[in-house]
């Protein structure tokens, strides 16, 4: 039986029965990806048929978030954003996380520990993994372009991806299956309420390793509700970090340093020798525990919604 997916939309629609139309328009978009992706070619009904699934797409997750806009000033306005109901105001112009973003939260590339609550005591915990985690570095083998999500295919991001190097403790609030037992239990510290567990956005702990000649190109990370952290295992005195105006280079007293990398970063080591780090992700100190848990539900929301509607949500900028 061939479907007639116009007519079944149609009817839905004028029923007010929108989820279903939304899925309707999501079973066709599979079986005819091309007539959306062109609608323009396609005739006035099939553009009206792709504002309707956009439409339908953006508002099935709007209704499946919009009760945590009563948490906060800050989150309502975040939504306002992310649904383009308000244009987006930056706080500063290096700062575009390219996602989510939260606004009035304290807005500056670095951090220093005491500023975060908590975190010296994780700091110091994990310091006690440094040899372990050495190891795990020096035996990693991943391409950390590889697990980071889409980068530009530039001859730079390419050029860097075969000298960052990174193996993963956690990756969006799953543990990678370790079975030395002193990872195990560096996992189980990372557990810690400092560390954004946000799924899928976050938690992300791995050691990072930047090869000699390795240069990161300038990138903004896609959120700021939370900040960077890395640990030294082995730097060398030319590596380094910029994030916004602001530069950081390593030193052999350096203990640990916090960036927000929703701004504008990069990193090179032009050294002879390795550039091995521990990251993980904390939440950004100036969150209160009810918008943590409204970001949580927002991004468990977000990711469900992805898997089926996302490809829908942005048909109508085609237009």
């Amino acid at each position: 039986m061939v479907l007639n997916y116009s007519q079944l939309a149609i009817d839905a629609v004028k029923a007010r029965r929108f989820d279903a139309a939304l899925d309707i328009y999501a079973s066709w978009f599979d079986a005819e990806p091309a007539l959306f992706l062109n609608a323009k070619k396609s005739g006035a009904a099939v553009v009206t048929h792709t504002r309707n699934a956009a439409s339908l797409a953006r508002k099935k997750l709007y209704d499946k978030v919009h009760g945590i806009v009563n948490c906060s000033a800050r989150i309502d306005k975040a939504l306002n954003y992310y649904f383009g109901l308000e244009t987006k105001k930056f706080q500063h112009a290096l700062q575009q996380p390219a996602f989510f973003y939260v606004p009035d939260l304290n807005a500056k590339p670095f951090y220093a520990v005491d500023e975060i609550p908590g975190l010296a005591d994780l700091v110091q915990q994990l310091r006690s993994f440094h040899t372990d985690l050495l190891a795990l570095a020096q035996h990693s083998f991943q391409h950390y372009v590889d697990t980071s999500g889409p980068v530009p295919s530039t001859e730079d991001w390419q050029k860097v991806k075969k000298n960052w190097l990174s193996t993963h403790l956690i990756r969006g609030d799953e543990k990678r299956v370790l079975t030395e037992p002193r990872l195990q239990q560096c996992q189980k510290i990372l557990e810690h309420a400092v560390v954004a567990h946000c799924p899928p956005h976050a938690a992300e702990a791995f050691v990072s390793s930047l090869l000699p000649s390795a240069e990161i190109p300038p990138h903004y990370g896609i959120s700021n509700i939370k900040l960077t952290v890395h640990i030294p295992l082995q730097v060398n005195t030319l590596s380094w970090l910029r994030a916004g105006s602001e530069q950081f280079s390593w030193s052999v007293d350096s203990e640990v340093m916090i960036f927000d990398d929703s701004f504008l970063h990069s990193a090179a080591n032009p050294g002879a020798s390795r550039r091995d780090v521990l990251i993980f992700d904390v939440w950004h100190p100036d969150l209160a525990d009810d918008e943590k848990h409204a970001i949580r539900h927002f991004m468990a929301q977000h990711q469900l919604w992805s898997e089926k509607y996302a490809k829908l949500a942005a048909l109508d900028g085609r237009l």
